[in-house]
């Protein structure tokens, strides 16, 4: 089935949106981050009670994720994959106990 976007008419499979008007920007570097792909504190922090990070932020992407923010994202919302940041700065694997099998203690400035 194919639905037209109701930002650029682009036809779609998604529905009233297309993917690419559906991506956000990351806050902190610009880049445009996929759909569904952005970290936001609800998908970082282990309550619902934070409206943006520290710095003001709300959409971010992977490699804009502070050392802490992505310890925090490993422990509460480990989904069994390896994050391993572009910079090298940080590698994480939380398991299905949502452990910390992994940390690399280079801290990004």
């Amino acid at each position: 089935m194919s639905f037209t976007c109701v930002n650029c008419g682009e036809q779609n499979w998604l529905g009233g949106c297309c993917p690419e008007c559906a991506a956000r920007d990351c806050d902190r570097c610009g880049i445009k981050i996929p759909m569904d792909e952005e970290n936001t504190p609800n998908t970082v922090f282990p309550d619902w009670g934070q409206d943006e990070f520290d710095d003001g932020a709300y959409n971010v992407c992977d490699e804009c994720l502070t050392n802490g923010e992505t310890y925090f994202r490993a422990i509460y919302h480990g989904d069994g994959v390896t994050y391993v940041r572009k910079d090298g700065t940080t590698h994480f694997h939380a398991d299905s106990t949502n452990t910390i099998l992994v940390t690399n203690q280079k801290e990004k400035s």
